[in-house]
């Protein structure tokens, strides 16, 4: 590279612009060029090296390769690269949304206008984030200890931890029975939904109580209860829903809670009217089993890791990239992680679906003397008003890019004409800068080349006649015909 920089040579008949020294503009453009380019890869390549998933890849190696094990001097690297924290691009802080508080948030219409909203989305009623935390120690332990009593079975959705708290309790609570229900919804946002209110109310009931919101259970349930709720609003391509499901569950949630809880101004008084809604919802009044019994913050916790490796798989990586560009999110991180040891398949509920509509037709079709050997379900479809809502939000939202793109394209072209200006500008007072210091040499040199190029050209023409220069000689030229 650097020879062939050296012996350059502008092409015959461009212009060649000489600076003061007597260096080849060209030269010096093309070399900073490609230094500025080798610097940017080597910056990329230490930022690769030393982020977070090559450490997850570089222990992977690790523990797969034996023969690594019994290395020190590897062994040695390793430590280094994993322990020593070269570079944060993620904070590791943890979103967080409550519903109770920010349902009734409205977003400025001065703040996004026309012209704002054209270039940042407008956030929608009720989605405004609360403060962020870092991630407590807490809660990386406890999605450890969820993970590790997988044993190899499938990503539920909170309910084995359920069972498992209930054979803790010697089902003296009737935990299962009076909590499942909350698992089994028409969609995992409205099980994230519904808990996170649960959740937010036993936080409300325990406010003054210290001890309690100091303890280990407290600090996980409420950390990735608002962190799943911060997902639900904020980064629904996250979760397993589609997206705008997602979106239209949570303005649709957002709006009930404004209905329901009209005219209720303080913390007392939405906690009161919640909880007389939560009289009587489900088996057994589970709303005040959950805020009454002692063991209420263990099944919260342990229902929220579990709950958490449950939204964690994904089969759209494109937002997982997205986000990993920009630092990523802690549920980025347990994807990769999730990844690399293979647990990606998640507990279905179409088994039990299948089970219900065949019990059920069974049942009803014995009172008309008919006997079903087998159900089989071809087909399955929402209900009309809310394909409609789906449908409507994806024009809207698509209608919504069309019109960024536009404003962005009249921007980019405002901008090029400018930059095109300034560079027109530009080498107008290098040219003037150079005649003005070496004379008029170039402007006549550059006369004759182009005279010679526009007398080539005519040559080449069978149309072109050349008229001598000497007026003395007369033309054959016959004016009578």
């Amino acid at each position: 590279m650097v020879p062939i920089l050296t012996n350059y040579h502008t092409p015959k008949n461009d212009l060649n612009l000489l600076t003061v020294g007597g260096h080849n503009v060209d030269v010096l453009v093309t070399c900073t060029g490609v230094v500025a380019i080798l610097f940017m890869e080597l910056v990329q390549y230490f930022f690769l090296s030393f982020s977070d998933w090559d450490k997850v890849q570089l222990l992977c190696w690790y523990v797969k390769k034996p023969s690594w094990q019994n290395n020190k001097c590897l062994e040695k690297i390793i430590q280094i690269v994993c322990h020593r924290k070269w570079l944060k691009p993620w904070g590791r802080n943890l979103g967080q949304y409550s519903l109770l508080e920010s349902y009734n948030y409205n977003p400025s219409r001065l703040l996004y206008n026309r012209c704002i909203t054209s270039f940042v989305n407008k956030p929608r009623n009720g989605q405004t984030e609360s403060n962020r935390i870092k991630l407590p120690l807490e809660v990386k332990k406890a999605i450890i200890v969820s993970l590790r009593t997988l044993n190899g079975q499938r990503l539920k959705n909170g309910e084995a931890s359920l069972q498992q708290n209930g054979e803790a309790l010697l089902q003296q609570n009737q935990i299962w029975d009076e909590l499942s229900w909350a698992c089994r919804l028409e969609t995992q946002t409205h099980v994230i939904m519904v808990w996170h209110i649960a959740t937010s109310l036993c936080e409300k009931e325990c406010k003054q109580d210290n001890i309690v919101m100091k303890s280990t259970p407290f600090i996980v349930a409420n950390a990735l209860s608002k962190y799943c709720a911060y997902l639900v609003a904020f980064a629904p391509r996250f979760l397993p829903d589609n997206s705008y499901m997602t979106e239209v569950i949570f303005d649709q949630v957002v709006q009930e809670a404004r209905d329901v809880l009209n005219g209720c101004n303080s913390t007392t008084s939405k906690y009161g009217k919640m909880m007389k809604i939560s009289a009587g919802v489900g088996k057994g009044d589970p709303g005040e089993n959950i805020i009454k019994r002692g063991a209420r913050w263990e099944i919260l916790a342990d229902f929220w890791a579990e709950m958490m490796l449950f939204v964690t798989p994904s089969n759209d990586t494109t937002v997982h990239a997205e986000y990993l560009a920009k630092g990523g999110e802690f549920v980025t991180h347990l994807w990769a992680l999730l990844s690399h040891a293979g647990i990606l398949e998640r507990d279905s509920a179409h088994e039990d679906v299948s089970a219900l509509v065949r019990n059920g037709l069974t049942e009803r079709a014995k009172n008309f003397n008919i006997v079903l050997d087998d159900v089989a379900i071809t087909h399955l479809s929402y209900g009309a008003e809310f394909s409609r809502a789906v449908e409507q939000k994806q024009v809207a939202q698509q209608e919504e890019e069309r019109s960024k793109f536009v404003v962005a394209k009249v921007e980019q072209e405002r901008r090029a004409a400018i930059i095109r200006a300034e560079g027109e500008s530009e080498s107008t007072k290098l040219i003037s800068e150079a005649t003005a210091q070496t004379g008029m040499g170039l402007i006549e040199l550059r006369k004759i080349e182009a005279m010679r190029e526009n007398a080539a050209t005519l040559a080449k023409s069978p149309n072109v006649s050349y008229l001598p220069g000497d007026k003395n000689i007369l033309l054959a030229v016959n004016p009578w015909r």
